[in-house]
């Protein structure tokens, strides 16, 4: 396969990790599933009965050992791009691509094994490691009408808005600086707003608690608006949630 006809990882998500309006739903994929999408339905709408041609071509490519294809399929299986997001998947792409030298996947592990030792390091405190927030209850009451919840990263708090209809957790990079997290290195993406389309830039935070609920690896969109923090279906789809009255209820 010709390496110039598959995706640059820099340039991949311009338009496939957008966040939704608030309000507007969207129908994610159960995780790992053989479940496949066109590449132009990032809110997964509307299911395939088989994968695209160009995510087979891919995967042909990958299972010969290119390693540009398995690097893209490692991202369309961290991202969700095409096909069900697996972390798994991901994880086995990018260390067959690692192996044969590709910088990115090689940048991509030694990512991920950076929040590793963070979480278990000594630097990792309190309720924002490993140990922590795993079995964890929380009720909120609504505000209006909204539910709000603290957002902590790295030891320090903001409050955040829950909303189901944003596929991300989303910030200002006023915000992503008081947490202190590094966006400048993000994948590029879009963000459709009130005021029309917004440049971000995507990135994962290694821990992200959420009023005490803690969880590993959650992508965050940051961006250059003023917007609150909108806690999106990236971390929502790891709980269970229910509402009654005025109280909203998650659990793990």
């Amino acid at each position: 396969m010709n390496e110039k006809k598959l995706m640059d990882p820099r340039k991949m998500l311009p338009l496939l990790l957008i966040l939704a309006l608030p309000g507007i739903g969207s129908a994610k994929a159960e995780e790992c599933s053989s479940t496949y999408f066109a590449a132009a339905d990032s809110f997964q709408r509307f299911p395939l009965t088989h994968p695209s041609r160009d995510f087979i071509a891919e995967q042909k490519a990958a299972q010969k050992g290119v390693a540009a294809a398995q690097r893209s399929l490692a991202i369309s299986y961290e991202a969700g791009y095409r096909v069900a997001p697996c972390p798994e998947k991901a994880l086995h792409w990018y260390t067959k691509a690692a192996k044969a030298d590709d910088k990115f996947a090689q940048q991509a592990l030694a990512r991920q094994q950076q929040f590793a030792e963070q979480l278990s390091g000594p630097e990792c405190l309190g309720r924002y490691c490993n140990a922590s927030g795993k079995n964890a209850t929380i009720s909120l009451q609504a505000r209006g009408n909204h539910f709000y919840a603290p957002v902590t990263v790295n030891g320090r708090s903001l409050e955040g808005v829950i909303d189901t209809g944003a596929t991300l957790v989303s910030m200002s990079a006023e915000s992503a600086r008081f947490f202190g997290i590094d966006h400048s290195r993000g994948i590029n993406g879009k963000m459709q707003t009130a005021n029309g389309v917004k440049d971000i830039k995507i990135v994962t935070v290694a821990s992200l608690d959420v009023a005490g609920i803690t969880l590993e690896n959650i992508p965050v969109a940051v961006g250059d608006s003023k917007h609150p923090i909108l806690i999106g279906m990236a971390f929502l789809k790891h709980l269970r949630t229910s509402i009654e009255g005025g109280t909203l209820t998650l659990s793990r």
